[in-house]
């Protein structure tokens, strides 16, 4: 499967990607059963911290389901 980043940076201070913490990668390659299992490992590999926030999310805002990854600051 080809990795493809289609997002890091944007102009919205609400965003992880205003301060470079976080890339969504493009997942239409996969099924979205594999996309689902891929995320729960990784954020069982991956801990983002205390709260209620993942390292990976594979979610949709309204450009198509994809990867978010992200870090905290």
């Amino acid at each position: 499967v080809k990795t493809i980043i289609t997002s890091v940076y944007r102009e919205d201070k609400h965003s992880p990607h205003y301060y470079f913490r976080a890339v969504d990668i493009r997942s239409r390659e996969m099924k979205p059963s594999k996309c689902i299992e891929l995320a729960n490992i990784m954020n069982i590999i991956f801990k983002y911290g205390k709260g209620p926030y993942n390292t990976v999310l594979y979610h949709n805002v309204g450009s198509g389901r994809h990867f978010h990854l992200q870090v905290k600051p």
